[in-house]
């Protein structure tokens, strides 16, 4: 990720939870929603061309509009939680994203930024009941929320920072 639009975001954690997906199955967005309210905050979504039409009569789930990447990233800096249930390996933004800011973020544990940057936070695919009680333990363990907010920053500088992306790259060369 290039943060030269984003970098002088400063973070401003509210208490709120923001879904990766909408509930169309291969988002997993219907999960993320049933974990995130756990945490017992508002819980929100990003907008895409999957929602569903009755998505937006959900309980306690307020979707954010359509939005340019770094608006979209001066959003995502104020939410306190991320959950990304998708179980399809398709893109890991999401996790890669949250990683960025700090946010924990409970996820797939076979999407590569999942794992790397949110290992204590990863789970295996429908395993709604590991995810659950990781939710409780970051909403009631303020030094586990802490840990892995800290892993996930250190983690994003040390597997996807410009830098390294720089010496992997010289490296195929």
């Amino acid at each position: 990720m290039i943060d030269t639009l984003i970098k002088d975001i400063v973070p401003t954690k509210e208490d709120k939870a923001i879904i990766g997906g909408n509930f169309a199955r291969w988002y997993g967005g219907f999960e993320s929603y049933m974990i995130a309210g756990n945490f017992e905050v508002p819980i929100w979504a990003q907008t895409s061309h999957a929602m569903r039409d009755s998505e937006n009569v959900v309980d306690n789930l307020t979707h954010l509009p359509r939005m340019m990447w770094n608006e979209w990233m001066a959003v995502l800096s104020t939410f306190k939680y991320g959950v990304h249930m998708m179980p399809t390996v398709a893109a890991g933004t999401f996790a890669l994203n949250c990683a960025y800011f700090g946010i924990p973020c409970i996820g797939n544990q076979d999407v590569d930024t999942q794992l790397l940057c949110h290992p204590s936070l990863s789970v295996a695919v429908n395993d709604l009941e590991a995810a659950k009680e990781l939710a409780i333990r970051l909403k009631e363990d303020k030094e586990f929320y802490n840990n892995c907010s800290n892993t996930a920053k250190k983690h994003y500088h040390q597997f996807y920072s410009v830098d390294v992306w720089k010496e992997n790259f010289k490296n195929q060369l």
